[in-house]
């Protein structure tokens, strides 16, 4: 991963992580509450109902993954044109 692509990973600020309940552990609006850890959303899940007691990563959200698609494509394209190739 290169640079360029870090700093716009770190610029999403939104969910990105689904723990294996199906809500939301990390970003804005987390499900999850800070766990014994000390890391955000890591803890209980504050979904009414949901019994989740710990947060287990299952996978990414569609919106994230999509940003993660934008972030690769903007990525490959500057090193095409950094090459001086074309697309």
């Amino acid at each position: 991963m290169i640079k360029e692509q870090r700093k716009y990973l770190n610029e999403y600020d939104k969910g990105k992580s689904i723990c294996t309940c199906g809500h939301l552990g990390d970003g804005s609006p987390s499900s999850h509450i800070t766990g014994l850890d000390g890391q955000p959303g890591h803890g209980a899940c504050r979904v009414r109902g949901c019994l989740c007691e710990k947060f287990t990563w299952a996978d990414y959200s569609d919106e994230y993954k999509e940003y993660l698609k934008l972030v690769k494509k903007d990525a490959d394209e500057n090193l095409f044109k950094d090459q001086g190739l074309m697309i």
